[in-house]
């Protein structure tokens, strides 16, 4: 099975995005939009405007407030133990956001002398084959490491009981996993010994496929055109307020000739101070002259339009759960999503996070020797619950009237 590296090259772009990582996709943006030349004016990046970071960031309130695990009694104390000890359900917020902006999110779930460990692994060190009725129904899992030098990956097939780490066709298991664990040795079962996966998928959407990478492409691009308009506003500031100086017949008195190790040749330079008198020389005996180029754009006609691009791109992405929050124009924060709108993706988001969720109580169940089945849990979410629907799950108390 070959990788997909196209999914994987973007799925990597919107990780960078999501850690503030994605200043040299910037810098690609603006060299396939103007000369190298201009490039070199324009300054440092400007990574102050990130509408993908923000969006996914508000939308993902799931996990405000803990959950509310049920299930069989003589599972449930010990399970919520586990997930209590490793802060499982404190670390969905993050990984909701993450999700939410990845499209998916892999969660491998292992057991060893300590307890539960379960570790989120991004989508594009995944490639994964999944039943054609259940895409969330892994059957052949390999997640790809790279130490610099080299990659392998390491493979999880429970059917076929293949867990084993592989560089090209050579198998270092031994090396990797500290030996060898194919067939009887496959070490992820059920409580009867059954072999089972030990990984859970988390998505954002279900399409029917495995992974569902480029929905919502749309905020990742205005989020590089947005770093592009404002290293350009940048540059537009600096030249308005450093305008480009020149000299008609004359020449400063003492200047230095100049050798820096990034410029091309050397050239004149002087050192002016506005509390001295800068000394000039007539070059031909005739009426000298000195002046400044105006800018050619006004900075506040250029950030305003900047904003109208950033509002009209962030509404057509999210449409009607985009409201302002300042009323100047200038704001860098001044869109945000309305609260309706937020609790609407929670909404859309629940039955999916509600599967995974299940998925994962039943899988830690197993681990420590309890037979349950996903019909056993169930779980609720108090983040976006009434207080009429708290009440009515027995999650807070009817007001005393």
């Amino acid at each position: 099975m070959k990788r997909d590296f196209p999914r994987i090259d973007h799925i990597r772009l919107r990780r960078r995005m999501l850690y503030g990582q994605h200043e040299q996709d910037i810098r690609q943006r603006i060299s396939e939009s103007i000369s190298h030349v201009r490039r070199a004016a324009w300054g440092a990046v400007d990574l102050t405007a990130n509408p993908f970071l923000r969006v996914h960031d508000q939308m993902s309130g799931l996990y405000n407030d803990e959950p509310v695990v049920y299930g069989p009694a003589s599972a449930l104390a010990a399970v919520s133990e586990q997930l209590d000890d490793i802060g499982y359900f404190t670390k969905m917020k993050s990984v909701q956001r993450d999700v939410s902006a990845l499209r998916e999110m892999l969660i491998l779930v292992e057991m060893d002398g300590d307890g539960i460990k379960v570790l989120q692994v991004s989508p594009d060190d995944i490639d994964a084959v999944s039943s054609p009725r259940d895409p969330d129904d892994l059957q052949n899992v390999k997640w790809y490491h790279n130490n610099g030098s080299e990659t392998y990956y390491i493979e999880y097939d429970p059917k076929a009981q293949i867990y084993r780490a592989m560089r090209g066709e050579l198998d270092i298991s031994m090396e990797i996993l500290g030996g060898y664990f194919n067939g009887e040795a496959y070490p992820f079962r059920d409580a009867l010994g059954k072999p089972i996966m030990p990984w859970i998928i988390y998505r954002a959407q279900d399409t029917g496929s495995t992974f569902n990478s480029w929905t919502g492409r749309e905020a990742v691009e205005c989020t590089l055109q947005l770093g592009l308009l404002y290293t350009y506003f940048s540059h537009v500031v600096r030249n308005a307020a450093w305008a480009q100086r020149y000299i008609l017949n004359a020449m400063p008195l003492g200047a230095e000739i100049t050798e820096d190790d990034d410029e091309a040749q050397p050239r004149q330079r002087i050192d002016s101070d506005p509390s001295t008198v800068l000394m000039l020389k007539s070059t031909d005996g005739m009426q000298s002259q000195i002046g400044d180029f105006a800018s050619p754009v006004d900075p506040a006609k250029v950030i305003e339009a900047i904003k109208v691009y950033e509002d009209r791109a962030m509404e057509s992405i999210l449409g009607a759960s985009v409201v302002k929050n300042d009323s100047d124009i200038r704001s860098g924060y001044s869109l945000a999503v309305s609260r309706e709108e937020q609790v609407k993706a929670q909404k859309g988001f629940l039955p999916l996070f509600r599967r995974a969720d299940r998925k994962l109580l039943t899988l830690v169940s197993h681990y420590l020797g309890y037979n349950t089945t996903l019909k056993d849990w169930d779980i609720k979410y108090p983040a976006i619950m009434t207080d009429e629907e708290k009440i009515a799950a027995g999650l807070i108390s009817a007001p005393i009237e």
